[in-house]
């Protein structure tokens, strides 16, 4: 939280179409300010997730389907 009433996110996401880079930022940016009602965002997509073993259990993926 930044302060009252004003949550934060901050995630890595992982990507299989490099292509679609703007594009998924843009709407993963979206969903996060209007359905999750995050106030403010960092968002890092990478082709590869370095940490994957060790976030398994964490893959908040099934959350942005529509």
């Amino acid at each position: 939280m930044l302060t009252s009433g004003k949550n934060i996110f901050s995630a890595h996401i992982q990507i299989d179409d490099e292509a679609q880079y703007e594009h998924i930022l843009k709407e993963a940016h979206k969903i996060l300010k209007e359905k999750f009602k995050f106030y403010f965002s960092t968002l890092q997509l990478e082709k590869e997730c370095t940490d994957y073993g060790e976030a398994e259990h964490i893959d908040v993926a099934q959350l942005f389907k529509k």
